[in-house]
This record gives C-alpha cells, structure tokens and sequence, in this order.
C-alpha cells in the first residue's frame, strides 16, 4: 500500500467530518427520538399509576366520609324493598297499600331501569306528603318519581287514593 499525500490525508480528513456532521445532524435526532418513544410507556404507565393511587385514595375518603355520615356504600336494596320501607317510614299501614307492581325496561333500552307503581288508599294529605319527600330523599338509591295520580274519596273527602309510579337505575348494569 502506497502512502496518502497530504491532499488526499486532508480530503479523507474533511470527509469523515463532513460524513460524522450530517450522522449527527440527520440521523441522531432520529435515533434519540426513537429512544425517548421507547422509554415513553413505562413513564406513561407510570403516570398511570400515580393517577391510580391518587383516584383509590380518593375513592377511600369518600366512601368513609359516607359511612361517616350513614351513607351505606353497599349493596342497595331491590325498588319494591326499598317502596315498603319506605312506606313504612311514612306511617303507611299494610292494608293501605293495594298493589306494588314491578316492571323494568326492555333489555335493547339505553339505561336500564326498573319502575314500580304502587297504589295506595285512604291517606291523609300528611301521609302523602311524607311518602313522596321520602321517596325522592331516598339516600341508598337514586329513586325519582315518574307518575303520579291523586283522587278526592268520595266517601271520605279528608282523605285521597293515589297510584306513584317511580324509576331507579336498575343494578342488573344491561
């Protein structure tokens, strides 16, 4: 092999700086680009984590904040469970109660809910009263009132006949 002459030692020379020069401008930036993308998931996975921990926490001061304050945080109870209590605790006798009916939407519905009507006679206006501010304070399920009928008894006048008909959110989730 012959030597390189100072010309071809300083063209070599510019060369392999020209070469390293675009390596470091042109491809490195990639490089490092795709390195970063690697090491992205873990840090994204990660974040993910801390938003998990801090939502849990969260989630726990709630639910003893609830049980604090004697919100059950458990299982409610079915709608027609929860309309007997609760005509019960609006001082509602048995046998005025005439029919508590159940039904809930069709499977294809977009929420899932669960209605009951329930027919009540003889009451006095009070009675009435404290059932329906009962039923919509209800604190272990949404219950809200869809329907609801009053008629004047013709026998007794001070006293009213009355069909409710209310919804919840079913707990069947579809």
């Amino acid at each position: 092999m012959r030597a390189l002459s100072k010309r071809e030692k300083f063209l070599a020379i510019v060369g392999g700086g020209m070469f390293l020069m675009t390596f470091l401008f042109f491809l490195l930036p990639g490089i490092s680009k795709k390195i970063g993308e690697m090491r992205g998931p873990s840090a994204t996975a990660q974040t993910d984590l801390e938003e998990f921990e801090r939502l849990k926490s969260r989630y726990e001061k709630l639910k003893q904040s609830a049980q604090a304050q004697g919100i059950s945080t458990g299982v409610a109870p079915s709608l027609v469970a929860a309309m007997d209590g609760l005509t019960r605790q609006s001082e509602i006798a048995q046998d005025q109660v005439l029919s508590m009916i159940p039904s809930s939407s069709p499977p294809a519905a977009e929420l899932p809910l669960e209605y009951v009507e329930v027919k009540l006679e003889r009451l006095t206006l009070k009675q009435l009263s404290n059932y329906l501010v009962n039923v919509e304070g209800f604190r272990e399920r949404s219950i809200r009132t869809d329907r609801l009928q009053i008629r004047k008894r013709s026998d007794k006048p001070e006293l009213l006949d009355a069909v409710v008909r209310v919804y919840s959110l079913s707990p069947r989730g579809g």
